[in-house]
């Protein structure tokens, strides 16, 4: 139980390293010039699915059983991360949370 524990601090860490890396690209796509907005937005989106990555696993490692969204989204650690993202970008997370929380009932389903 303590190396789970052990885990998923592992894995929330890295959520608050990816977060903050995902919100500094933000930041450089909104005031980007013509020139470097291509390559702005694509680092953005990709650090962007990074992080749903690492909730993924962080999710998964916590391993609560099957959830609704709003249950998940209601985590202390969620709370705080989905408060601190630019409200454009809040669907957004809303949407990948819940299409974890999908995929996770089906995988507990067909278990």
């Amino acid at each position: 139980m303590a190396d789970t524990q052990d885990a998923a601090a592992a894995a929330w860490a890295e959520v608050e390293t990816l977060a903050t890396e995902m919100l500094t690209y933000w930041q450089a796509m909104q005031s980007s010039d013509i020139d470097d907005a291509g390559d702005d937005a694509e680092r953005f989106e990709q650090s962007f699915y990074r992080l749903i990555d690492a909730l993924s696993r962080w999710v998964h490692l916590r391993g609560q059983g099957t959830q609704s969204v709003s249950d998940v989204l209601s985590w202390p650690g969620l709370v705080a991360l989905r408060e601190r993202l630019p409200v454009p970008l809040q669907l957004n997370f809303d949407t990948e949370i819940e299409d974890l929380c999908e995929a996770r009932m089906k995988l507990e389903d067909d278990a």
